[in-house]
């Protein structure tokens, strides 16, 4: 995974929406939530995963949330 190739292609995708109807973003952002759901359980099992790195490496807690 690269970050900055990321975070560059989320600008590309934010253009190209500007562009469409009201209907479709709502369309994208109920495909996005319905994404989040199905992999709810991976993610959450993940950031606990991290946490607990972040928590080993000695992160501040403020940062964490």
């Amino acid at each position: 995974m690269n970050l900055k190739e990321d975070i560059k292609n989320v600008k590309k995708a934010s253009l190209i929406l500007q562009g469409t109807s009201l209907e479709l973003r709502n369309k994208a952002l109920e495909e996005i939530v319905n994404a989040l759901m199905v992999h709810k359980d991976e993610i959450l099992e993940e950031n606990k995963k991290d946490m607990e790195i972040a928590t080993e490496n000695n992160i501040d807690k403020a940062i964490l949330g």
